[in-house]
């Protein structure tokens, strides 16, 4: 929740104390009606349910992204087109709807993804394109997941192939790396997040029902995370959830 002192801002799990207001953007100083933002009356800057979270007027957190502030963990359910987000004490947060463009065989690599809060607002859109240097079709390619805000700029990147992944930030410094685990009994083998200099903080479990088909995605965040970290790495683990059928 950010707060306003007449000179500064500053934003719950954000790390801008002292950052300076940006020229020309209004501060409505009311609390958010609700927990999933669906007021118009939550402005800044005329943008509906919109809350600055760095001191510039073209970055904006976007409606319901805080809820990962709060959370250690969330679980991915679903598969196709369609997916639901919930947060560790069982409360669906976000949605998620995947829109396939291109086929290679089975591996459905093209692809745009939007996370959307309760109230259907859009939260992070994923574009998702394939390496055009591999030009095999019947081997693994590498990925690369954009992850922006909407209406807004490319805040996180992902890349790699389904042994091993690496999240960067847009100017492309190594913030996490995604290491494939071997899978066991009723699981599939999920991923271990790594810091850049490669010690475990993290992990992404997929499990799989012993008496079915079904699965599910946990994301366990690292400690001492914000916001918009946890967003890379949710948008990750949905990305090769939605890719690779994990």
């Amino acid at each position: 929740m950010p707060t306003y002192d007449g000179n500064n801002f500053s934003t719950v799990g954000v790390h801008n104390a002292g950052a300076q207001l940006p020229p020309n953007v209004e501060i409505f100083p009311q609390q958010p009606p609700n927990p999933d933002f669906s007021s118009p009356t939550n402005q800044i800057g005329g943008v509906p349910g919109w809350y600055p979270f760095i001191p510039d007027p073209a970055f904006y957190l976007p409606p319901g992204l805080e809820h990962l502030d709060a959370s250690n963990e969330v679980t991915i359910t679903g598969h196709g087109s369609k997916y639901r987000i919930w947060q560790d004490d069982c409360r669906k947060i976000f949605s998620a709807r995947v829109a396939h463009e291109g086929w290679c065989g089975r591996n459905k690599i093209e692809a745009n993804i939007r996370i959307l809060n309760n109230a259907n607002l859009d939260v992070l859109h994923l574009t998702r394109t394939r390496d055009d240097s591999d030009t095999g079709c019947c081997r693994p390619r590498n990925e690369h997941l954009e992850i922006a805000f909407p209406r807004g700029p490319v805040v996180g990147v992902v890349q790699g192939s389904k042994a091993e992944y690496t999240v960067h930030n847009p100017s492309g410094d190594l913030l996490f790396l995604l290491e494939r685990e071997r899978g066991g009994c009723c699981g599939d083998g999920g991923y271990e997040i790594m810091s850049a200099d490669r010690f475990g903080i993290g992990r992404i479990n997929v499990e799989r029902s012993c008496c079915g088909s079904s699965k599910t995605t946990l994301v366990v965040f690292p400690d001492r995370t914000n916001a918009l970290f946890k967003g890379l790495l949710l948008s990750a683990a949905l990305s090769i959830k939605d890719l690779h059928g994990l």
